[in-house]
């Protein structure tokens, strides 16, 4: 079972970096352009380090798995990728 500094120092190796934002409405998400990746989150909204590791493995997983998606995905589209990534974390944790 993964601990979550072992996800940051993933995250490290893959050179992600994991910005700090404020969100109105999400916690976190994942940005990139396809060469560079970002993860960001808003620590704000996580109540704690239990969340902030199935949240941080989830961002880790859509990296790994290539599942990102457009903000003005359809709905369809956004299910398939969160299952992917999601799947990918619980088999990782």
């Amino acid at each position: 079972m993964k601990e979550l500094l072992d996800l940051y120092n993933e995250l490290e190796k893959y050179n992600i970096p994991v910005i700090k934002v404020a969100f109105p409405v999400k916690k976190a998400g994942s940005i990139t352009n396809g060469t560079d990746t970002i993860i960001a989150v808003d620590y704000s909204k996580i109540k704690d380090s239990k969340e902030e590791k199935r949240i941080i493995a989830e961002e880790k997983a859509h990296y790994e798995t290539g599942t990102f998606y457009a903000l003005n995905a359809d709905e369809e589209t956004i299910k398939k990728m969160e299952y992917k990534a999601n799947k990918r974390v619980y088999n990782e944790l």
